[in-house]
This record gives structure tokens, C-alpha cells and sequence, in this order.
């Protein structure tokens, strides 16, 4: 299966878009470990601001950046968004709520309820673009990086259209950290295309295989962030954007891995 890169979104610690982790992954700048500012500017009205929290945020600020870079608007993209495990803000707040003593605290914000839905990324990106293009929010635990690419890659070829694949996982607080492995916040987007046009940048063809060694990244920072969130999985694929490296073998399942080859353009 193969399909068009012609946007491209990255939000993580010390990585703001794009175009300054390029240089970081080339090891033309040094990476520094900022933290990451949870705006997406322009995007939201300040009572939407005031209702989301930096899940949204930062699903928000990717799929932006991936727009903007495409050229392409974001409100005519059927769009996959992909979350390991949606917002372990609002479950830490709910958890947290639920499991008080007292039974008069246990009330729940209706809002922070409303917002802790798999799909309420999609649902402010919505509202936010005016977009009424159709919007699949998927997870596969681990494997949701891999599971997400396929299914905005079959979404391309089927439709013979072009699709917004934004992937997500914001840090969880404790005690949740220790029971789900996500360390720190991280987020991309990708803008896929069925052929190419003058604003593509790389082509990605994919194939599923047996399992084989997971593709890591040969920069310390980089790969410990890989491992502490399961949407940084992309990391492999960004860095042979950056510099034509190997195909990449990502989890699929058990028994198979994702290859994706990368070609630049």
C-alpha cells in the first residue's frame, strides 16, 4: 500500500514542529528539553480553550501544523485521530473524584465528563475547523501508531482521497503513570494523499510482515521519549523523513510488524 506524505505536524518535549526536529534528527542542532506549550493558537475560542484540556491541545496543535503545511484546508480532510489511551488527564480526574470518601465530593464535572470520550479531540476539531468531513478515532494500546496507519492508509486508497492522520498520547499523572507507560506527552500528524501532487514531500508504502527486530532511533533523548509513550513510535518513521534511512518496523499486533519505506521526494 502506498500513499503521498504532503503534511506533517510534531509536538513533544524540545520539538515544536516540524521543521526544528528535522534539525534535531539530522544532529544539525542539539536537542534541549523544553516544555511543550499547550496552545493551538487560533484554533479555539477562549470558552473552548477554558473547557479542553492539553490532550486536545496538543492533538489540536499537530493536526494544525500538518494543515498548514500541506496547504490544504483543514475542514475538506476526512481525518483518523489516534490515541493509545484517550485522555488520562480527565481519567485521572474521574478516578480520582469517584474514589473519595466522602460520598457529597464525588460529583463529577459535566464537563470534564463530556470531554473524557475517546473522541473528543476529533469532536473540538470539529468545531474549531467547521469540518463535517467524516472522522474515525481508533486505539490499539501499543500498537496504535501502526493500527492508525493502516487504517488512514486503506481510508486513501479506498476513497481515493486525501486524510488527516493525527496520533496522540498526553503524560498521565500519578498513580496512573505507573499503570500505563506514558511518561511524557508526545503528538504528530500526517496529511496522506493517493498520488502524488506538487506538494508531497515522501512516499510511504507499507507491508505487513512477521514480526521482526522494532524499529528505535540512535538518539538518546529521542529514544527514551519512544519508549515512554506509545505515540512516539513515530519517531523512527520522522527520523528516516529526515535523513532516508531504513524502512521502519513498527508493531502491528503479536505475531506481525508494519514495515513503512520511506522515500523522499
Amino acid at each position: 500500500m502506498k500513499v503521498y506524505l504532503s503534511g506533517i505536524g510534531v509536538l513533544g518535549p524540545g520539538l515544536t514542529d516540524w521543521l526544528q526536529a528535522k534539525k534535531i534528527l539530522r544532529r544539525e542542532i542539539p536537542y534541549i528539553n523544553d516544555d511543550i506549550v499547550f496552545s493551538p493558537d487560533g484554533l479555539l475560542s477562549s470558552r473552548e480553550r477554558r473547557r479542553v484540556g492539553k490532550t486536545t491541545f496538543l492533538s489540536l496543535a499537530v493536526a494544525k501544523q500538518a494543515c498548514d503545511f500541506s496547504g490544504i484546508a483543514p475542514n475538506i480532510l476526512p481525518t483518523v485521530f489516534v490515541a493509545s489511551a484517550g485522555d488520562l488527564e480527565n481519567l485521572h480526574y474521574l478516578c480520582d473524584t469517584l474514589a473519595n470518601k466522602n460520598e457529597s465530593d464525588r460529583r463529577l464535572s459535566p464537563t470534564k465528563f463530556h470531554n473524557s470520550v475517546h473522541n473528543a479531540s476529533a469532536g473540538y476539531w470539529a468545531i474549531a475547523t467547521h469540518c463535517q468531513q467524516k472522522m474515525n478515532c481508533v486505539s490499539g494500546g501499543s500498537f496504535s501508531v501502526a493500527v492508525g496507519f493502516v487504517e488512514a492508509v486503506c481510508q486513501v486508497l479506498a476513497e481515493k482521497q486525501s486524510v488527516l492522520l493525527v496520533i496522540y498520547d498526553a503524560s498521565a499523572l500519578p498513580p496512573l503513570d505507573n499503570a500505563y507507560p506514558v511518561k511524557t506527552s508526545f503528538a504528530s500528524a500526517w496529511v496522506l494523499q493517493p498520488e502524488l501532487t506538487e506538494n508531497s514531500i515522501a512516499s510511504i508504502t507499507l507491508t505487513v510482515e512477521k514480526i521482526m527486530a522494532i524499529s528505535t532511533i540512535n538518539i538518546s533523548e529521542l529514544e527514551k521519549m519512544r519508549l515512554n509513550n506509545p505515540s512516539a513510535q513515530v519517531l523512527p518513521i520522522l527520523h528516516a523523513l529526515a535523513t532516508q534511512s531504513a524502512p521502519v518496523n513498527l508493531p502491528l499486533n503479536t505475531t506481525q510488524h508494519l514495515n513503512l519505506d520511506v522515500s523522499l521526494l
